[in-house]
């Protein structure tokens, strides 16, 4: 393999990078589909998706371009699932998370969802405004059909 940068290197660090990609976001697709299977031990759902992708990367060997994104697949499931461990473990029980850098770095596991719930009534203070211009006068084009058939040129 050469070092520096050209085509082969390019192809090869594209095809691990979008591999993890892909497996970044199959895992995380995965993980909730498995979570009414696991719903009261996450960690073990996150800790045995995380151990799968680890296998799946250390068994594939990189040869060609597909081989490469199935390897960024496994690592991409790992880093995301173990990611998902690291928040569980490191999360308070009783209290969220304090702000800083590990807060940060974990993807803020304790950010609380901002609902907002509709207001019976209008959004929007309608009031009735007269119209100031004279509506029995029928405004005059300076070109177009009228009532005897095109205007004259």
């Amino acid at each position: 393999m050469k070092t520096g940068i050209n085509t082969e290197n390019l192809t090869a660090s594209g095809a691990i990078a979008s591999g993890a990609l892909l497996g970044a976001m199959a895992s995380r697709v995965v993980a909730s589909k498995l979570g009414s299977v696991l719903e009261k031990q996450p960690i073990i759902k996150h800790g045995a998706l995380a151990v799968a992708g680890v296998i799946a990367a250390c068994f594939i060997d990189p040869k060609n371009t597909t081989s490469k994104v199935l390897q960024g697949v496994g690592v991409g499931v790992a880093a995301t699932q173990l990611n998902e461990v690291f928040k569980i473990m490191l999360k308070p029980k009783d209290k969220e998370m304090e702000a800083g850098i590990i807060k940060t770095a974990l993807g803020a596991p304790d950010e609380q969802p901002i609902y907002i719930t509709q207001n019976s009534g209008d959004y929007y203070p309608y009031e009735e405004v007269a119209n100031p211009y004279d509506t029995s006068v029928t405004p005059t084009f300076l070109s177009g059909v009228d009532m005897n058939g095109f205007a004259q040129v």
